[in-house]
């Protein structure tokens, strides 16, 4: 009947179980209290920043309105801007930046102009958040009186500022130095090839030359060399093809040869398929079917027999090529020959075969001809 008024006494008796089983639950009351205190002020501040962002948005907004309007003089909006006010106007007119060109965008980098050098300092930040955010700001607002501070910053210790930079440097209209960014190349080896050639693609028409000559060039590692080569591939730069067929051989590792091929397939013309034959034969199966590919799209009837080959090679990646350029090529004798092999070789062939049937028009019936046998009577 008195068991829980014991329990109860021995919590005070150090060498009692219960004594430190208390002391465990109240120390974690203690820290359970401590982080719902700090919830609650990270909720309350962050409410407070804000309804602080909304009140200077709201201000200010209709300002940079007037101002882009002609009726409101710079001197006018930065008289009353307080410092605190600062970081959120910057990112309200680099939003704004990224929405206009032309004259406007000038009228915004003017209006910017007083307030970045506060935001340069803090690229050189310790915080990496500070240092990327400041980055951004600058190639939004500041290019190109901040472009060596961007590029300095393309050798920053963590990805996110080497990443801000480079963005900033590729998208910025006013100075799109992409020759800083693949003299770069190698500091984004943790970012993905695909990702990088997207973004050297997004810098536009007046980048292509560069961007060839730095794939044609022999001291970049060939890997990045790749890079390059799959962003003109990605911007449709017909001379880059002319250029692959004349640096192409056999040389080359086959990353990039298999850029290259790429490149002559979907760029090329009937003129550039003497340079992927003169390559043949090929050893490694992924250039190999990279080279049927190209062959199935710029080749004729001389690259049967090669193509042929494919389609007896051991790798499916290269008998899948290989049969696809001969239907491109309209090879049905030859893939016929293929129906009596083994099964894939046999199901690729028919499943190749059927597609050019379902290609080829009907021919319309003549006037003179017999009606088939079953439509009259």
């Amino acid at each position: 009947m008195f068991h829980w008024f014991e329990s109860l006494i021995s919590l005070s008796d150090p060498g009692s179980p219960w004594f430190w089983l208390g002391v465990a639950v109240l120390l974690l009351g203690v820290l359970l209290v401590a982080v719902m205190g700090l919830a609650v002020k990270l909720r309350l501040s962050n409410n407070r920043r804000s309804a602080h962002w909304g009140q200077v948005e709201s201000k200010r907004q209709p300002q940079l309105l007037d101002y882009l309007a002609g009726d409101l003089y710079i001197d006018e909006i930065h008289k009353d801007l307080s410092r605190r006010d600062e970081p959120v106007f910057i990112e309200l007119l680099a939003r704004y930046a990224g929405q206009v060109q032309g004259h406007e965008r000038s009228m915004i980098e003017d209006l910017a102009a007083p307030l970045l050098s506060s935001i340069a300092q803090k690229a050189s930040s310790k915080k990496t958040g500070i240092r990327a955010r400041a980055v951004r700001l600058l190639g939004i607002l500041g290019l190109p009186r901040y472009r060596d501070t961007i590029i300095f910053a393309l050798n920053d210790s963590q990805l996110p500022v080497r990443m801000a930079a480079a963005q900033a440097l590729i998208h910025n209209p006013n100075c799109q130095d992409v020759e800083a960014v693949l003299d770069h190349l190698d500091q984004f080896d943790e970012v993905t090839d695909n990702y990088m050639s997207s973004l050297l693609a997004c810098a536009g028409i007046e980048a292509q030359p560069y961007m060839r000559i730095f794939m044609a060039m022999t001291d970049p590692p060939p890997a990045l060399r790749a890079i390059a080569a799959r962003a003109l591939l990605l911007m449709k730069d017909y001379e880059a093809a002319e250029m692959v067929s004349e640096i192409i051989s056999p040389e080359m590792p086959p990353r990039l040869m298999i850029t290259c091929f790429d490149i002559l397939a979907e760029l090329g013309n009937t003129t550039h398929a003497q340079s992927i034959r003169n390559l043949l034969p090929l050893n490694e199966a992924p250039a190999f079917a990279a080279a049927c590919r190209a062959l199935g799209q710029i080749g004729n009837e001389s690259d049967l027999p090669t193509l042929v080959l494919g389609m007896e090679d051991p790798s499916p990646w290269v008998n899948l090529a290989a049969g696809r350029a001969l239907g491109n090529l309209k090879a049905v004798k030859e893939l016929e020959h293929f129906l009596d092999e083994d099964f894939l070789r046999a199901e690729l062939a028919r499943e190749i075969l059927d597609s050019i049937i379902i290609e080829q028009p009907e021919e319309p019936m003549l006037m003179g001809d017999p009606p088939a046998e079953g439509l009259i009577g």
